[in-house]
C-alpha cells in the first residue's frame, strides 16, 4: 500500500493546545457562548477570542499577517484551524458546526468547562473513545466507514506498550517507526500482542527492517505518541514512547506505582457503559 492511498489517519498536530488544562479552560471560555449561531456572531467571536487568549495565554487565531490591501477578519478565523482541536476531541459538535453553524459543546464539552472532570478522567475519556472512523474528519469518516473497519489507535497504541513491558522491561519502549511498520496502516483493535511479539522478533534477530516514513501515518503516530506522553499512562524516553513507571495522586501529589492492570482496563473493548 502506497502513501497516496493509506487510509487517513487523523490527529490533531497542535500539540500545545492539547492538554487538560488547556483545554478545560478553553471550554471553560466556549461554555459562556454556547449555542450561538456562528453567522451572526462577530461580538460573540472577539470575545471568544479574547477569553480564550486570557485564560489559556495562548492565541487561538492563525498567526498570519495579510498582504497588499486583504483586510484579516480575526474574529472570523478563531475556529479557521482550531476547530477540530475540540471536535477531534468530542468537545463540539461537528455536525452543528459545520451544517447548522452552531457552536454547540457536547455534554463532555460542557462538563469539562464546568470543571466537572478530572485531568485523569479526561485522558481516560480520550483514549478509551477517540476512534476511527472519526466524525470531525470528513476523509477519515468516508474511508473507514467503507472499508467496514474500525480503529481506537490510542488504545492500541498502549496495549503494545502492556505486552512489551510483560515481555521483557528492556523491550518496553516503542519507537513511532516500529509501530507504523510492525503494526501497518489499518491494524485491527485487539491486535497488540501480535504487534508487539512481532516487534521483538525483529530486535531479537538484529532490529533491522525496511521501513518507508509517511507523513500519512508516521507523522500522525508521532503526535499520538506526543499526546499520549500527557497522560498518566505513558511516557517519552528519548525517542520512543513507554508506560509511565509513575502516577502522581492529584490530591496530595505523591508519586506511586502505576498498576499495569488499570492501563487493560483502560484500552478493554469499549461496552456501552465504557463510553
Amino acid at each position: 500500500m502506497t502513501s497516496k492511498n493509506l487510509p487517513p489517519w487523523q490527529f490533531e498536530a497542535f500539540r500545545n493546545f492539547l492538554s487538560f488544562e488547556m483545554l478545560q479552560q478553553a471550554c471553560a471560555a466556549l461554555c459562556s457562548r454556547n449555542g450561538i449561531s456562528l453567522s451572526r456572531a462577530e461580538k460573540d467571536l472577539r470575545y471568544l477570542n479574547d477569553s480564550l487568549l486570557a485564560r489559556t495565554g495562548r492565541e487561538w487565531t492563525p498567526d498570519r499577517i495579510p498582504g497588499g490591501n486583504v483586510v484579516w477578519q480575526t474574529e472570523g478565523s478563531l475556529f479557521r484551524n482550531k476547530k477540530r482541536v475540540f471536535t477531534g476531541f468530542y468537545l463540539l459538535d461537528p455536525s452543528a458546526f459545520d451544517d447548522l453553524g452552531v457552536l454547540s459543546l457536547t455534554d463532555f464539552g460542557q462538563a469539562l468547562g464546568l470543571g466537572l472532570v478530572s485531568s485523569n478522567e479526561f485522558y481516560e475519556r480520550i483514549v478509551k473513545t477517540f476512534e476511527f472512523p472519526h466524525p470531525a474528519y470528513r476523509e477519515n469518516w468516508e474511508w473507514w466507514t467503507g472499508a467496514n473497519l474500525k480503529l481506537r489507535p490510542l488504545a492500541l497504541i498502549l496495549e503494545v506498550l502492556i505486552y512489551l513491558s510483560e515481555f521483557s522491561s528492556e523491550f518496553a519502549g516503542i519507537s513511532i517507526a516500529e509501530m507504523a511498520h510492525f503494526g501497518g496502516a489499518t491494524p485491527m483493535n485487539g491486535t497488540g500482542p501480535e504487534i508487539a511479539k512481532r516487534i521483538l522478533e525483529s530486535r531479537m534477530a538484529g532490529g533491522s527492517f525496511s521501513h518507508t516514513r509517511s507523513d500519512a501515518l508516521d507523522r500522525k503516530i508521532g503526535d499520538m505518541f506526543g499526546f499520549l506522553a500527557m497522560t498518566p499512562f505513558a511516557v517519552k524516553r528519548g525517542s520512543e514512547l513507554a508506560l509511565n513507571p509513575l502516577r502522581t495522586d492529584a490530591e496530595n501529589s505523591v508519586n506511586s506505582w502505576l498498576s499495569v492492570e488499570a492501563i487493560k482496563e483502560i484500552v478493554a473493548p469499549l461496552t456501552k457503559e465504557g463510553l
